[in-house]
């Protein structure tokens, strides 16, 4: 298991989609900061704009997750996908490696990648917003941190899952891709209809459920991170759904991705 993930990091290091990932994801945050730079001096406070602090992390140092479940299929699905297409699966099963441990291998690295360029936007605005306003406040980011982790995890084991069950690349690509939009535009309107009473006013338990539903979707639980806003008027929350619905997803994909692989004919 070891030499497999030395390999595979070698591999993310020497790959272009994960450079090319970490060096355009951030430029999402830097345009907001760029974008907001009156408001986050205070230059607008009679209108209710206050400087920026903690209340603005999420717009300044987190938007980049509104496009990430794309950005995953960039960076894990052009590591992960090369091994199918290019034959070396298929060597290092012969090598005597089982497929568990290849697929568990293959999960850790497009975890790492996908948590590392994460955490590189991440960091990178902070830097620029702390140097440029001031105020940080370093242990009420790493918390926003910890809650952004789960669906960052889960897009890359989703990633994972579609290039195996396709057993190709691109059309593993395509499919993630498609399904991430799906999730978007549909699953997750349909949701926020439904809290907001469109389809009659939901109860306690049902609102319950609706939220727990938008919290298995990393798609869906990445608006928290970056339309906060919308988020809190819609299910009537004050904070944060718990990550840990979107950790289950990520376990289930993984598991499912297993099996997936483990039952596949590469021959």
């Amino acid at each position: 298991m070891i030499k497999l993930l030395r390999t595979n990091f070698f591999k993310m290091y020497m790959s272009w989609s994960f450079w090319l990932t970490m060096l355009l994801l951030p430029v999402v945050n830097v345009l907001n900061i760029m974008y907001n730079d009156d408001k986050y001096l205070g230059l607008h406070a009679k209108f209710g704009f206050e400087r920026w602090s903690l209340v603005q992390y999420i717009d300044s140092c987190f938007g980049h997750m509104k496009y990430f479940g794309y950005a995953a299929i960039i960076v894990a699905g052009v590591l992960i996908g090369d091994e199918f297409d290019s034959g070396a699966l298929r060597n290092k099963i012969v090598a005597g490696y089982s497929r568990a441990e290849l697929y568990i291998s293959y999960i850790i690295t497009a975890v790492c990648e996908c948590i590392a360029v994460h955490l590189f936007s991440v960091l990178s605005a902070y830097t620029i917003c702390v140097v440029r306003y001031g105020n940080g406040d370093t242990d009420a980011l790493l918390k926003i941190i910890l809650y952004s982790l789960p669906p960052v995890a889960a897009f890359a084991a989703f990633t994972v899952l579609c290039i195996t069950a396709a057993g190709d690349r691109m059309t593993g690509m395509v499919i993630s891709f498609v399904s991430n939009l799906v999730v978007y535009i549909i699953i997750d309107f349909l949701i926020m209809e439904a809290l907001q009473g469109y389809y009659g006013a939901p109860d306690a338990a049902e609102r319950e459920l609706l939220i727990i539903g938008d919290s298995l979707m990393p798609t869906a639980y990445s608006q928290w991170f970056y339309d906060v806003g919308y988020m809190a008027i819609n299910t009537g929350l004050e904070e944060t759904p718990s990550c840990l619905w979107c950790l289950i997803t990520f376990v289930i994909l993984s598991v499912a991705g297993n099996t997936v692989f483990g039952k596949r004919n590469l021959k």
